[in-house]
Formats: C-alpha cells, structure tokens, sequence
C-alpha cells in the first residue's frame, strides 16, 4: 500500500507538521477595563479594574475625556488575584483625583493594551438619579426589553426575536 503519491507530498507534509502540532499550543493575550457604567460620583472613589490573561508588569492607564486629553494617567495596581482561568490576573486602576464631570474613557498600555467603555463622572444626583436610563441609553436597550426579576427588582436585558407565525 502506497500513502503518498511522491516524495513532494510527504515532504509539503513534514514542513507543516511542526506548525500543526504548535497551533493548539498558542494563546492570544487578551484584556479588558472594567467599569461603572452607570458612572461615578464626581466627590466618590472611582476604581476601575483590569482584567488580563497574563501579567501585566510594567503597566500604565490613563483616563481621558471625550476629546481624547489625558486628565490623569498612573501604574496600575497590585495584582488582586485571578477571576477565572481566562483572566487571572485582576489589577485595580484607582481615578479618585478626577473629579470634573465628564464623559471618559481609561486606556491601558503595557503589555497587553486594554480599553473601556465610555462612562461618567457627575454629581451622584445626577449619576445616581436614573441608572436604568443611563443603562438603556448606553445599550440602546428599549423599556420593552427590560425585565424585572424576584423580590429586589433585579432588571436584564433580554433580547427578543420576532414570533414565527409561519409554521408550515
């Protein structure tokens, strides 16, 4: 029994073969800037947190407002930890120092560069007076979508598909 038709296909074959075996082996890095979307007091504390795939040693963030000026930037924080097996490593990024109401966004340089959502700072008044509005217009979420769970009023979004009225 013949398996390969020519010595060009066994050696195409052994060229591949140490790309095959290494492709389950490569992980891509990958991070994430957590936030209070709903926004933060502008007298409060203001933490955000980093989550990474890998060790983010050497690390930086900045907090910038909407017009892309940098406000504040600093290492990251200790390493708090893991929070799941994708993402074990958990940095805090403190903003306290911005207090001027705004909309802003933190960037994350270092070795895997992360970002966030946009998010507020303002009075808690005016943070605090509305959240589900803030969260509806964030996520372009209609009140119909919205629903309201348990004894506490918890709310999700919930996603809806149109009916199928053709069942032939």
């Amino acid at each position: 029994m013949k398996v390969f038709r020519n010595r060009t296909s066994l050696t195409y074959i052994l060229k591949l073969l140490p790309f095959i075996i290494l492709i389950p082996s490569i992980s891509f890095a990958a991070a994430f800037v957590r936030v209070n979307q709903v926004g933060y007091p502008a007298n409060g504390s203001k933490r955000a947190y980093l989550m990474a795939s890998g060790v983010e040693t050497g690390a930086r963030f900045a907090v910038k407002n909407s017009g892309g000026t940098t406000l504040f930037s600093g290492p990251i924080g200790a390493n708090l930890g893991s929070w799941s097996t994708s993402y074990p490593d958990v940095y805090a990024l403190d903003f306290s120092t911005v207090t001027a109401a705004g909309t802003y966004t933190i960037t994350v340089s270092g070795p895997i560069a992360a970002s966030s959502p946009t998010f507020e700072i303002d009075s808690a008044a005016n943070v605090y007076s509305n959240p589900l509005a803030t969260f509806r217009r964030k996520n372009a979420v209609s009140e119909a979508a919205l629903v309201t769970c348990g004894r506490n009023g918890v709310v999700f979004a919930v996603q809806f598909r149109p009916a199928q009225f053709d069942h032939a």
